[in-house]
C-alpha cells in the first residue's frame, strides 16, 4: 500500500438527522478503515483456512504513517509480528522482563493455549 492515499468526502447535509440512522451511517463509514487495513489479514486467515497459505518471508502491513506490522507466513499459521521501538534503553528492559514474564505465564496449565510470544532484539 505504500505510495497510497485514500481521502473520504462525506456530504453531512446528507446524513439522516434522527439519532439511529444518524449513528448507522456514521459506524458505516468509520468500519472502512477497518476494512481497509483489515483485508490483507483476512486474506492470509484465509489461505491458512482453506489450505492453500505456504511458507514465505516477512510481508509487511502498513498500519499508521511511518509504522507497519509484519506477516510470516508458515504452512499452517501466520505469526503477526509488531515491532516495538524504545527510545529510552529502560523502557527496552521493562518490555524485555514483561515479555518474559509472559512467556513464563505462559507454562501454566490454564494459560498453556495462549498465542506464542517471541522476542526478537535487532541493533
Amino acid at each position: 500500500m505504500s505510495g497510497y492515499e485514500l481521502s473520504l468526502a462525506v456530504r453531512l447535509g446528507s446524513i439522516p438527522a434522527a439519532d439511529a440512522p444518524r449513528v448507522a451511517v456514521v459506524e458505516h463509514i468509520a468500519s472502512l478503515r477497518c476494512v481497509v487495513y483489515g483485508t490483507p489479514l483476512r486474506n492470509w486467515f484465509a489461505a491458512v483456512a482453506n489450505g492453500s497459505c505456504v511458507a514465505g518471508p516477512l510481508v509487511p502491513v502498513p498500519h499508521r504513517h511511518a509504522q507497519e506490522f509484519y506477516l510470516k507466513p508458515q504452512a499452517e499459521q501466520i505469526a503477526v509480528v509488531f515491532p516495538m521501538h524504545f527510545a529510552d534503553a529502560k523502557d527496552a528492559v521493562i518490555a524485555q522482563t514483561f515479555l518474559a514474564m509472559f512467556n513464563e505465564a505462559k507454562r501454566q496449565p490454564a494459560l498453556s493455549t495462549a498465542p506464542t510470544c517471541r522476542l526478537w532484539v535487532w541493533g
